[in-house]
């Protein structure tokens, strides 16, 4: 089969080889599962992939991964024994449609095979010798024109290819980072959920696996400001999984305290930041391109999408300070009246 054969055509670290010989195995067996018509639920998928990795993991590794009706996206995370942070070794994204797949391990780069081609290294940023290809979401604001008009009128300008993704019943919530990763795209741009709903969000499972493939093929991802997205944690191995305790670490990808956040598989929404539904990638949008030019679409992402007044907070309770310094003011003037 065409799966059965993609990693043996590039040596991988010996640690790893058993993790990744049962990610392999795995992902083909659910590929040849049609996820939209099958028969089968995402949950029952989920529990097959459980059941295919069970047991090919070091004590110190874990699973997470997410399944939808378009992909399949794993990763391996490996704790510090120390700490017990977590950061992902290997990462592997299939799109059964198209046959399209892409993996990376830690230090040994990233790599992707299109159909029955033999893999080959995988490079962020040559999608066109012609302009910069950015992927969009099929939703607009007026925001997305200040966005591309600042690219297109700052300095010398960008020559740009806008791809508009499809409604969201038909993608996965990879694609976008998936085809930053395969070459079909330079740049995946998603606003901040505040200007642009509703939008496909990528899971925690997924942000995880792509910053390591990112990583690998010399991109790099964040949100639109140029800042490490952030995730709940613990992360749940899959949508209704049992929450495994452990934070992630990664370079475009750090932990915060909070509930564990699985996906949207399971329908239940979570809460961000900024109080939007959905991933809390959500909040600040997120951002996939070469790290040479990272810099560059973080200013047009700063300029076209100002960041939100955030109020003064204690333990989730906004404080009115302008309120609270009237009030003191008036204990005092009464304090005053009563001395006198």
């Amino acid at each position: 089969m065409l799966f059965v054969q993609l990693l043996a055509l590039r040596v991988v670290a010996p640690a790893l080889q058993p993790a990744l010989a049962a990610a392999q195995s795995a992902v083909t067996r659910l590929a040849a599962v049609s996820l939209t018509n099958g028969g089968r639920t995402l949950d029952a998928l989920n529990l097959a992939l459980d059941a295919e990795l069970a047991g090919s993991t070091q004590p110190e590794q874990r699973w997470v991964w997410h399944i939808d009706d378009h992909s399949i996206v794993i990763a391996l995370l490996s704790a510090d024994t120390a700490t017990g942070v977590e950061e992902a070794v290997l990462s592997l994204a299939h799109r059964p449609a198209g046959r399209e797949t892409a993996y990376a391990t830690l230090g040994g780069g990233a790599y992707i095979q299109l159909d029955d081609a033999d893999a080959v290294e995988a490079t962020a940023g040559d999608a066109s010798a012609c302009a910069n290809v950015l992927t969009l979401p099929s939703g607009w604001c007026s925001q997305l024109d200040r966005f591309v008009e600042h690219l297109e009128t700052t300095g010398t300008g960008m020559p740009l290819e806008l791809v508009r993704k499809p409604a969201a019943s038909l993608q996965s919530a990879c694609d976008g980072l998936l085809d930053v990763v395969l070459g079909r795209a330079d740049v995946h741009l998603a606003p901040p959920a505040r200007y642009l709903l509703p939008q496909l969000t990528p899971p925690p499972q997924v942000l995880c696996a792509f910053e390591l493939l990112l990583e690998e093929c010399g991109g790099c991802l964040s949100d639109v400001y140029g800042d490490s997205l952030v995730v709940p944690h613990p992360i749940a191995s899959w949508a209704a999984g049992d929450v495994v305790g452990g934070g992630v670490r990664a370079e475009g990808v750090v932990a915060a305290s909070g509930d564990a956040v699985g996906g949207e598989a399971d329908g239940a929404a979570s809460s961000t930041p900024d109080g939007m539904p959905g991933g809390m990638s959500d909040a600040q949008g997120v951002l996939a391109c070469h790290e040479a030019c990272h810099n560059y679409f973080v200013r047009s992402g700063v300029a076209a999408f100002p960041r939100p007044r955030r109020s003064s907070t204690m333990d989730g309770i906004p404080i009115d300070l302008r309120g609270l310094s009237e009030t003191m003011r008036g204990i005092d003037a009464v304090d005053d009246a009563s001395e006198g």
